[in-house]
């Protein structure tokens, strides 16, 4: 079984190409096979079955999207479910955040004071904690946000605050303890 291609072919192929049908199906693979070729040239079985593996990686990269459609749906349900990640200090989003109203936690940190890094992994867990997802946790730069911790009050890394409603409702200055952190945070959630 062979196909000559000759120019009726072409203008058929091309025409089907430019009315989007048959996309990636075998015919389109044909055709599109058959406008390589030179005209007169023999389209052979060979040439079709040189497409199979193409098609069945098509479809199994199909079966594999199914697949992964139901993953994709549910991570979207809950991702709202979620806390905010722990976001850089600005004082623009601060006052944006207490204009709303939202709970906000303001962590000062310096990547060299050992205690803000004994305090990093229980605040970087309150920010994926779904029961803090209202929270906005705000990480102030100690080192290079000089006049943002004079605005703030700031005088020492490892100085967290909660705001709730846009005022200040607790300060702490070096703990490290999970459950007075946890506290703290939840402070501005009630």
């Amino acid at each position: 079984m062979t196909a000559t291609v000759d120019e009726a072919d072409r203008v058929a192929c091309n025409r089907t190409a430019r009315a989007g049908e048959l996309h990636g199906s075998p015919y389109a693979l044909r055709n599109a096979l058959m406008n390589t070729l030179p005209p007169g040239h023999a389209v052979t079985p060979a040439h079709l079955r040189s497409l199979a593996p193409f098609l069945r990686s098509r479809k199994d990269i199909t079966m594999s999207l199914a697949r992964l459609l139901p993953l994709a749906a549910l991570t979207l349900i809950a991702a709202p479910l979620q806390a905010q990640p722990v976001r850089p200090f600005s004082l623009a989003t601060l006052k944006a955040a207490q204009a709303a109203g939202q709970p906000v936690l303001v962590d000062a940190f310096a990547p060299w004071c050992p205690t803000c890094r004994a305090q990093a992994p229980t605040i970087d867990r309150l920010a994926t904690d779904p029961a803090y997802k209202a929270l906005l946790i705000l990480r102030l730069d100690y080192d290079s946000q000089t006049a943002e911790k004079k605005v703030l009050g700031i005088t020492k890394q490892s100085t967290l605050i909660a705001y709730k409603a846009g005022k200040e409702v607790g300060r702490s200055l070096g703990v490290t303890d999970p459950g007075q952190i946890k506290a703290l945070a939840a402070s501005t959630l009630r």
